[in-house]
């Protein structure tokens, strides 16, 4: 098999290194005019992969640049490259460094999944979805601030502040609701996923704008991505419990949410049955819970 003319780099909030497997080429500013310069630096070099530790923000206009070039780009976590130097014993870490360990990643690990950008809007929905998150977590704030306050006129205050982000979290609702209704694709989408019991708007939003590979992948898959997939940890004669690790968080946490509803026994639902059955079985209520939103994914 012929070896991968590899290339890895390393990503900062102000720089992109860029390196090969055993040669560090120039530094590039993380700006517009910064990444148009890598990108034609990379055409002439015509790499067979590029890889990038997926830093979010940072990362994104890079991954994004590249490929709108039909430049072939993956993301890998940081966690992996960075054990991955570990095993290859390099301990030590900078910038240029840093860049020829990914790029050795990036040819080590064939199944990286290639960068597929998001739409504009999931953009959109994933910005509205992240500013309602951020008042709700304001709000949580400031009602424990309000329960240990014995204070009245700062009580009041709490409680005018907290009316305030209600008002503010339900007016982003509608927002996002109002997006997903005048796309034409997203609303088909979201009313099979609230006929489904458990799903709600919140909970099918957050899938459009987070999982758009949903009804794409096969069970295993689509669970490692939403980080509901339940991993050995056996060894010899040891038998460790299996667990759920990595994956997306935002989708792992209203898939958790959205499993809770579905359990109740009010909703009278095949899954809330299915939750009985693991209760009266000895499963831990999470665990139950975690088995339960696995099955109302794979549904979806």
């Amino acid at each position: 098999m012929t070896a991968l003319h590899s290339f890895g780099i390393d990503v900062s909030k102000h720089h992109l290194d860029l390196a090969s497997e055993t040669r560090t080429f120039k530094r590039y500013e993380n700006t517009p005019s910064g990444i148009r310069e890598l990108a034609n630096r990379l055409l002439h070099e015509q790499p067979d992969r590029i890889t990038v530790e997926s830093t979010g923000i940072y990362s994104l206009p890079l991954c994004e640049a590249c490929a709108e070039h039909g430049l072939p780009i993956v993301l890998a976590q940081p966690r992996r490259v960075r054990d991955f130097a570990r095993s290859q014993g390099q301990l030590a870490k900078n910038d240029a460094i840093d860049a020829r360990i990914i790029a050795q990643f990036g040819r080590a690990t064939p199944n990286l999944r290639p960068f597929v950008g998001p739409s504009p809007e999931q953009k959109s929905l994933r910005a509205m979805i992240g500013r309602r998150d951020q008042l709700i977590e304001d709000r949580v704030r400031e009602e424990g601030r309000l329960e240990a306050c014995l204070d009245q006129f700062v009580r009041k205050e709490l409680r005018a502040t907290i009316a305030r982000l209600k008002r503010q979290i339900a007016t982003w609702d509608k927002r996002i609701d109002q997006a997903i209704q005048e796309d034409a694709h997203l609303q088909a989408k979201q009313n099979a996923l609230i006929s489904v019991t458990g799903v709600a708007a919140v909970t099918s939003s957050v899938l459009l704008a987070y999982l758009p590979e949903l009804g794409s992948l096969n069970r295993q898959e689509i669970a490692a991505i939403a980080g509901i997939a339940p991993y050995d940890h056996e060894s010899g004669n040891m038998k460790g419990r299996r667990a759920i690790y990595g994956g997306r968080q935002r989708v792992r946490k209203a898939l958790y949410m959205a499993a809770k509803t579905a359990a109740l026994p009010k909703n009278n639902s095949p899954l809330a049955h299915v939750f009985k059955r693991l209760i009266a079985n000895g499963k831990p209520y999470k665990v139950a819970i975690i088995a339960l939103a696995r099955k109302l994914l794979i549904h979806l």
